[in-house]
């Protein structure tokens, strides 16, 4: 029997790959097809799209790396469930983020932790409250130390939030560390008094503990802020660096010639 090839149109302009997953993503859209659904074996899809196997095959294989569709060995592909999944794992491989980048991604991740604060206080239990704490703790024990809390601060952000229940919004604020980890320039990220870091984040602490919203949303605010002001002065910083480096260049005398 002939598998319904509705939303699924002969390729014929630019990048064929590019071409064949939009074909196929139609198709699922047109089709109404729901996680689980099977697609039209490589075959049918070659012969309905007007292309060879081989090029069926690679597109397919650029959806799975999406999460778009999965395999079942032995049985073909089907559509899949929505997930970041796919694209965090590749972000390590795909970017390399600058300044700019980043300080367009704090204000979301600011927007996001501040108007997600008041559910998460909402939502805060006592057990929770245990393991911030220690965070903090432990903030404070590096700090005088002299010694990076950054795992305890991923934490620490996590954890506020697990209770709200949205698991979309976990996974955008797994963005923002992934991202951050291809910053071009680390040390930027990297707290300048570490300190009053570790305050910040207790006085954060304090504010859900009270149920303060609003105390709460200002002190996210003045986290953020924090970070952005480390940002542009390290820009400011490197850039007059490269300048020096440059100007002692162009000041260097010229090699007699032979």
């Amino acid at each position: 029997m002939r598998a319904d090839m509705k939303g699924l149109r002969p390729i014929s302009t630019r990048s064929i790959y590019e071409e064949l997953q939009e074909r196929i993503k139609e198709y699922v859209i047109l089709n109404n097809l729901q996680p689980g659904d099977p697609l039209p074996t490589e075959a049918q899809l070659a012969e309905q799209l007007g292309v060879s196997r081989a090029v069926v095959r690679e597109g397919l294989r650029a959806l799975e790396s999406l999460g778009v569709i999965h395999s079942k060995r032995g049985e073909g592909r089907y559509v899949s469930s929505f997930s970041l999944d796919p694209i965090l794992q590749n972000l390590g491989y795909s970017m390399l983020v600058d300044v700019e980048d980043v300080q367009e991604i704090l204000d979301v991740r600011q927007q996001l932790e501040v108007g997600f604060v008041r559910e998460a206080i909402a939502a805060m239990n006592e057990e929770t409250l245990v393991q911030l704490r220690g965070l903090v703790a432990e903030m404070h024990r590096k700090a005088a130390a002299r010694k990076i809390f950054r795992q305890e601060d991923l934490k620490f952000h996590r954890l506020i939030y697990e209770k709200v229940g949205n698991k979309f919004l976990l996974k955008l604020l797994d963005v923002f560390w992934e991202v951050s980890k291809n910053l071009r320039y680390q040390t930027l990220l990297l707290p300048i008094d570490l300190i009053a870091e570790a305050k910040n984040h207790k006085e954060i602490l304090r504010a859900i503990e009270a149920k303060q919203v609003e105390e709460a949303q200002r002190q996210i605010v003045a986290h953020f802020d924090s970070v952005r002001a480390r940002l542009v002065a390290g820009r400011i910083v490197r850039e007059a660096e490269v300048k020096g480096a440059l100007q002692a260049t162009e000041q260097q005398p010229e090699a007699a010639p032979a």
